[in-house]
């Protein structure tokens, strides 16, 4: 076999190796006793990212996650997924128009369209596993020795006066959580209901927030607190809950269910 020979070969092989990958290759369940059958060949369709119309939205939903797009990297982020339906107690210490305003807005949305992911609320705080509060305490959803590029934007950062407490299993699953934001900010209820908005979305997957594509998504900066939840976010959602992943998935996983689900279009 001479050289080119040899290189059309090492070539076809290599390329044939990459995509002979399964599901079950990539994502094990980490228990024996999972039924396996459910997980074999799931539907991957959600990672195909011509089922989007922004262009590299599948590279979007990776830095939300993961924070980056390569395998090469100091970080190390994993996916988070709530994996129990999500019962949301507004406690009575919100301010009636912001508690109102927040109900309507997830109640108005197709977010109860996205797959495995269903949010309702309850006027009993027994029967929920979200609580919403307010606190007279000054909270923030970031360490003290954070450093933001300046004071007007920790001012106007979402996580300035807001935070929140998600409890999650072994597997990175999710399964109660608080939110709070502090009464000491003096804040608008316009500006309590936007603020509100932004962490709930956040918590959703410990989402990274970032300036993002356009102002009408909950994770940018400079949210301009729009009334519905945009078309971005939505696909973000469907994304992060197209699978409720039996195992711990971390970006370098995930890469290669994306390359997966694209190999085979």
């Amino acid at each position: 076999m001479n050289k080119i020979q040899l290189l059309l070969f090492s070539i076809f092989f290599f390329s044939y190796v990459s995509y002979s990958q399964t599901y079950s290759s990539i994502v094990k369940p980490r228990f024996s006793f999972i039924d396996e059958s459910r997980t074999l060949n799931p539907d991957l369709d959600y990672l195909n990212a011509s089922n989007y119309e922004y262009e590299n939205m599948i590279k979007y939903y990776q830095r939300i996650v993961f924070c980056t797009i390569y395998d090469d990297t100091l970080y190390n982020y994993k996916l988070m997924q709530w994996s129990t339906d999500i019962v949301i107690y507004l406690d009575k210490n919100l301010p009636k128009s912001v508690a109102n305003g927040f109900y309507d807005f997830i109640s108005k949305s197709n977010i109860n369209s996205v797959n495995n992911l269903n949010i309702s609320f309850t006027k009993k705080v027994s029967e929920a596993n979200y609580i919403i509060k307010m606190t007279p305490k000054m909270v923030n959803g970031y360490d003290k020795d954070f450093e933001f590029d300046s004071e007007e934007e920790r001012k106007n950062s979402f996580l300035t006066g807001g935070t929140y407490e998600l409890s999650t299993d072994q597997n990175n699953k999710f399964y109660s959580a608080v939110l709070e934001m502090s009464f000491k900010l003096k804040k608008t209820d316009d500006q309590f209901l936007k603020q509100l908005k932004q962490l709930f979305f956040k918590s959703l997957g410990n989402f990274v927030a970032d300036n993002y594509k356009d102002t009408d998504s909950l994770l940018h900066k400079a949210y301009i607190n729009s009334d519905t939840i945009s078309e971005f976010d939505m696909n973000i959602l469907k994304i992060h809950y197209g699978i409720i992943y039996e195992q711990i998935i971390n970006g370098s996983k995930f890469r290669s269910l994306v390359k997966l689900a694209n190999s085979n279009k």
